[in-house]
C-alpha cells in the first residue's frame, strides 16, 4: 500500500504517499504527510488524474490555512479518488487524532458517493479499514 514516486533528477526528493484502496467501491484514499501541491498534483497525473485551476485554488484554500492540520478534499476533478493531508508525520495522540479525523470526512464522502446513507455496517467497516491501512503504516515510526 506504500508507494513511492521515484524524483525526475537527483534534487528532487521522492514523494512518499499511502494509497489505500477500497476495491469493493472502486475508490482509493491517498494519503499523503507534509507533500507540497506539485508533489500531489504529480502523483496525480501518474494516476490519470485532471488537475483544474478550480482544484488548485481549493487546494490552496485548504493548504493555506494556518488552523488546520489536515484536511480531506477528491484527489483531482472528474476522479472519485480522495486525498487525505497532513501538514506533519503523526507522533503523540492528539496528531492520530487529526488523521482519524480527516479519515472520518473520506469515510464520509464515500458514505455520499455510494449512497450507504442507510447502512449502519458498511461505514464502520470503511473507517476501521481507513484507520487500520494507516495504523500500519505510521503507528510507532520515527517518520514516513
Amino acid at each position: 500500500l506504500k508507494w513511492t514516486l521515484t524524483p525526475m533528477n537527483k534534487k528532487e526528493r521522492k514523494i512518499k504517499f499511502l494509497e489505500i484502496h477500497l476495491k469493493i467501491y472502486r475508490i482509493a484514499v491517498v494519503v499523503f504527510i507534509g507533500a507540497t501541491k506539485k508533489e500531489i498534483m504529480q502523483v496525480a497525473n501518474k494516476r490519470g488524474v485532471t488537475i483544474t485551476e478550480k482544484w488548485g485554488k481549493d487546494f490552496d484554500e485548504v493548504y493555506n490555512d494556518t488552523r488546520a492540520n489536515g484536511f480531506c478534499m477528491e484527489l483531482g476533478d472528474d476522479n472519485c479518488d480522495l486525498l487525505v493531508y497532513l501538514k506533519k508525520f503523526p507522533r503523540k495522540a492528539s496528531e492520530y487524532g487529526t488523521l482519524y479525523h480527516e479519515l472520518w470526512h473520506a469515510t464520509y464522502e464515500i458514505i455520499k458517493s455510494r449512497n450507504l446513507w442507510k447502512e449502519e455496517e458498511s461505514p464502520a467497516f470503511i473507517y476501521e479499514y481507513l484507520a487500520t491501512e494507516c495504523n500500519r503504516n505510521f503507528w510507532g515510526k520515527k517518520k514516513f
